[in-house]
């Protein structure tokens, strides 16, 4: 008689072996993993968890309905489909010698690219987009690479983003290893850097995720100071965020059919410097753009002192800037998703392995309890 085990071990799905990391791993394992490092965690797992998932579809099942009785008996791909993204999305990203090495290459190409093509505000627009979706009462969104998801790079204030998405796909085409969500925040950093701003310290190790916000997250530039800080606070920025940030307008111009206007914030829109705020306070310019989100940083007490500070105190902009920056680069980010630097290689295939182990069988332990009550 087949034991609970024997349910588990074996789920049918396209006559193709998809082994999960785990030991005995086919050409399919998890590339983070190797089968030597991988075979010593097997002894410490218990005997009752499941030594692989081999997936094979099963022809007699349609793929467009699947209960969870079904799933145990003969596992549709719908079914599997639902198990692998949870067991996909509990990996880490795992930040060793080989994915730094192709950050720094990364950085260099990404150099490379933005003065060859003069994006860097396009490249800055697409790593605050993708980071400025953040909540922090529900820890959702944030930077974590959702704006390559059509639903979201389509979303209004992302108009022209796409063109942005593909440059960082010829980056990533060459360097695999680095998580789009990194990718991303790192072509903000550099662009900020290339045009002459600040170093703004960037930290690798982000999850890329496939869900997007609803639209309606990122400021709108019609609004005013309230707008401004429902936003910002939203994300869990502070007021010398909002203004400090604002001042990357120094880079780049509106473009009417983007966002329904017109024109450079500066006369030099290609290099960052504090002349944003230079330009704030002269007023009104002919052939300069000033958004009513600028003008609210005028409106505002307390917004206006960080305007006039930085628009005479470069340094005290840059420095505030930067760290600004990093932490909207950060925002999802949270501690206990930093990046796992691993000592030794054991360890770490253990811990990787033992998540997914882990994933797989609470996932199918829960169909299968859901089974067992509906009988």
């Amino acid at each position: 008689m087949e034991s609970e085990r024997d349910k588990y071990s074996m789920i049918n799905f396209e006559e193709t072996e998809l082994r999960l990391g785990l030991p005995g791993g086919s050409k399919h394992a998890h590339p983070s993993l190797s089968r030597t490092s991988t075979t010593t965690t097997n002894n410490a797992l218990s005997d009752t968890t499941p030594s692989t998932l081999d997936l094979k579809m099963n022809p007699n099942l349609s793929s467009s309905s699947c209960s969870s009785s079904q799933f145990l008996q003969n596992p549709s791909r719908k079914a599997v489909k639902s198990v692998l993204p949870a067991v996909e999305m509990a990996l880490p990203v795992v930040v060793d010698a080989e994915y730094l090495k192709e950050v720094d290459k990364a950085r260099r190409d990404l150099r490379a690219l933005i003065a060859n093509r003069n994006c860097a505000p396009l490249m800055l627009r697409l790593a605050w987009h993708d980071a400025g979706t953040y909540d922090v009462n529900t820890k959702t969104g944030g930077a974590n690479g959702s704006i390559r998801n059509e639903e979201e790079y389509s979303h209004g204030a992302n108009n022209g983003l796409k063109k942005a998405i593909d440059f960082c796909e010829e980056v990533k085409a060459k360097y695999s290893k680095i998580s789009y969500a990194d990718l991303y925040q790192l072509a903000g950093v550099v662009a900020v850097e290339v045009t002459g701003g600040p170093t703004v310290e960037f930290v690798p190790g982000r999850k890329d995720s496939k869900v997007s916000t609803k639209e309606g997250r990122l400021p709108d530039a019609k609004l005013g100071v309230s707008h401004l800080r429902s936003i910002f606070y939203r994300m869990g920025l502070s007021d010398k965020d909002i203004v400090a940030l604002s001042g990357a307008h120094t880079l780049g111009r509106a473009h009417q059919e983007r966002s329904g206007f017109e024109g450079p914030w500066t006369q030099d829109p290609l290099k960052f410097d504090n002349s944003y705020f230079v330009e704030l306070l002269k007023g009104e310019s002919a052939g300069l753009l000033q958004l009513p989100t600028d003008k609210a940083l005028l409106e505002d007490p307390e917004f206006r002192r960080y305007v006039e500070l930085y628009a005479k105190d470069e340094d005290a902009f840059f420095r505030d800037y930067a760290e600004s920056h990093k932490k909207l680069s950060e925002l999802g980010f949270a501690t206990s998703s930093k990046p796992i630097f691993p000592k030794d290689g054991t360890i770490l295939a253990q811990s990787a392995v033992g998540v997914v182990v882990t994933a797989a069988v609470v996932i199918l332990g829960y169909l299968y309890e859901v089974h067992k009550r509906g009988k």
